[in-house]
């Protein structure tokens, strides 16, 4: 096991693993600490330039708040969610019958 891999293994980064701000900051930091393994880093765990720019801008602005997700969907619109239950009318009460026009009050 090579000194990144040890590295990014004790911060608890697997391929595959659900980003949390801790992991990104960990991947910034394995990637700064040894720049000619960024390629394999970023092959190894299917990340892009681009999200590794955002992360970089984003822990630039905001500090490690930056590195958190932001614009996550509501688990109705994930393509994974189960589809909604089907919709159910309320359930009414009769019409009130009119007065007797006959009885007096």
């Amino acid at each position: 096991m090579t000194e990144v891999e040890a590295f990014l293994a004790q911060a608890q980064v697997i391929p595959g693993c659900r980003w949390t701000a801790k992991r990104k900051l960990a991947i910034l930091t394995a990637m700064e600490r040894w720049p000619t393994e960024s390629a394999e880093i970023m092959r190894q765990h299917g990340i892009s330039a681009d999200e590794v720019i955002g992360w970089r801008k984003g822990l630039s602005r905001e500090g490690f708040k930056g590195l958190a997700a932001k614009n996550i969907r509501p688990p109705s619109e994930r393509l994974d969610a189960p589809p909604p239950p089907p919709h159910r009318q309320r359930a009414t009460k009769p019409p009130a019958s009119p007065a007797n026009p006959w009885r007096d009050t």
